[in-house]
């Protein structure tokens, strides 16, 4: 989920530029503005709504919910037809990623032994790393490729398998009964 989540969000951070100036004519200060919106959201969303968020919703939802926005809101990335109409679907995918990111990272970090922390968050960075080579060139081959749209179609896709394989194991019940078969067959 990890992987899959910053694949997405590493090609559209890297390919935006070229996205918003082939699809809209920004330049550079259009796209500085717009950053420094999505800063702005990512700021609130961690600084202030996640704090007030997490102990009425509790961690496995703010994942499956932020993952839901933030699909929905890359897939929709794609198709937008004004430029104007990126601050809120940007808006929205900031939230989905600010809610998503800390509470995974969180639930990761709570079902890991403490002898073996500094060895998950290892795996964890090695994992952001590979994403931040491999998300931007996936990104780059898509919008080349593919078309203007395609990196942030394919990014959402990404996200939506993220959100199918989060669902599979923090949805009530379900987590138990791979744990059982998992015992029965093992």
């Amino acid at each position: 989920v990890v992987l899959l989540l910053n694949l997405a969000l590493a090609g559209l951070v890297n390919n935006f530029p070229l996205f918003s100036q082939a699809r809209f004519g920004w330049g550079t200060t259009s796209n500085a503005f717009f950053f420094a919106f999505v800063g702005l959201c990512a700021v609130v969303t961690q600084g202030v709504l996640i704090g007030r968020l997490q102990p009425r919703f509790g961690e496995s939802r703010l994942i499956l919910g932020g993952l839901v926005l933030a699909s929905l809101n890359l897939l929709l990335l794609a198709l937008v037809p004004y430029g104007i109409l990126l601050y809120p679907i940007v808006g929205l995918l900031a939230l989905g990623m600010g809610l998503a990111i800390p509470s995974l990272t969180a639930t990761i970090s709570n079902r890991t032994p403490a002898e073996t922390q500094g060895r998950l968050m290892g795996g964890l960075q090695a994992i952001l790393s590979l994403a931040m080579i491999l998300g931007p060139a996936l990104a780059g081959l898509a919008f080349d490729h593919l078309g203007i749209p395609a990196p942030y179609l394919i990014g959402g896709s990404l996200i939506v398998l993220a959100l199918i394989v989060s669902a599979a194991d923090l949805l009530p019940g379900r987590r138990t009964r791979v744990v059982q078969r998992a015992k029965i067959s093992g």
